[in-house]
């Protein structure tokens, strides 16, 4: 009896509707039961910042032209960090002697004029100030934090970044919280890879993971690195890499412009002079679109829309077989009736 009245409901039951999509002020949205998805058509990657300012419950950081400043009721103290490469905590009496002689001759700077990154965990705000040389070309990097809890705030410098972060603006965010510590992408010695510091050593620890990146992105848990690698022979390689141990895996590779459309590394996008192609990076099914069209690859699936501006058209693909599971028309416009004549 129970097993009938089971079939019969398994039978009965309705399949799930196919999602919905609709486009609304720029922006698509995709409804599957009670969940909606919107997708921007004008920007997906989030700009990096380009300043840096952070008020916590009695203070107030800010970093410019002066460096550091913190804030906290009457008090006010800045620092460029300049004592800093002389701590015999980080460096050796020969790396003084040299930085003396490199700082006399006007080879480099004793002031930090760049933020490299920072990151907020709990209550300790680390950062990574930047010193660089007379020809503008980044010489040390080192990771300080600051104890929002203590009644004064103030800098206490941690580790010294093995090898160099790519920041190069006066202030850009490469500091990546992970698992067990924090990090940046570096490159040192003609290899690019992750220097980690797990905080508790004078130094972070430089994982190498291959040739310089063109393109990077982290996920929003500090473990999967994903990368656009240009080869040395000529093509571009898409890949990603556990973090923090910078354990890679190689996903696609070719000639043409690579980039992921999207938060996963499951679908890649090749960009040719003739044609668009997604490449599902675990299977290796293709899906070969007009080079005029947008993609986001978002949790419901792949959406593709045409022209890329002002679009009229949408399919939304699912990503393991690059099916198409819902589709979009922009209405018809009714012609504007004629004016009554007078």
């Amino acid at each position: 009896m129970f097993q009938s009245l089971l079939a019969t409901l398994i039978l009965t039951q309705a399949p799930p509707m196919p999602p919905v999509i609709a486009l609304n002020g720029g922006f698509f949205v995709i409804t599957e039961g009670t969940v909606v998805t919107k997708v921007n058509t004008k920007q997906w990657a989030k700009p990096r910042a380009n300043s840096f300012a952070l008020k916590d419950r009695k203070s107030t950081l800010s970093w410019d032209a002066k460096g550091l400043t913190i804030k906290t009721g009457t008090q006010v103290r800045t620092t460029k960090f300049a004592d800093l490469p002389t701590l015999a905590k980080f460096f050796t009496p020969d790396e003084i002697q040299s930085y003396r002689s490199q700082l006399a001759s006007k080879e480099v700077k004793a002031e930090a004029v760049s933020l490299s990154g920072w990151e907020r965990v709990g209550e300790i705000l680390y950062l990574v100030p930047r010193w660089e040389t007379k020809a503008k070309k980044t010489w040390l990097e080192m990771i300080v934090r600051v104890d929002l809890t203590k009644p004064s705030p103030w800098i206490e410098p941690m580790a010294v970044v093995d090898g160099f972060s790519t920041a190069k603006l006066a202030v850009e965010d490469h500091l990546i919280r992970t698992p067990g510590g924090v990090g940046l992408v570096a490159e040192r010695d003609g290899e690019w890879g992750f220097s980690f510091w797990a905080m508790k050593d004078p130094a972070t620890t430089f994982r190498a993971i291959g040739q310089f990146p063109r393109l990077f992105d982290v996920n929003a848990d500090g473990t999967v690195l994903r990368f656009i690698e240009k080869t040395s022979y000529g093509t571009q390689l898409a890949g990603m890499a556990k973090l923090p141990t910078g354990e890679r895996a190689d996903l696609a590779e070719n000639r043409d412009p690579m980039h992921f459309p999207g938060d996963t590394a499951e679908i890649v996008q090749i960009s040719s002079p003739k044609a668009v192609t997604l490449r599902n990076t675990e299977s290796g099914l293709e899906l070969k679109l007009p080079v005029n069209v947008g993609v986001r690859n978002v949790p419901p699936g792949v959406l593709v829309w045409v022209p890329r501006e002002n679009p009229t058209q949408a399919v939304l693909y699912s990503r393991a077989g690059l099916r198409a599971v819902a589709r979009w028309t922009k209405p018809a416009t009714k012609p504007t009736p004629p004016a009554p004549r007078l």
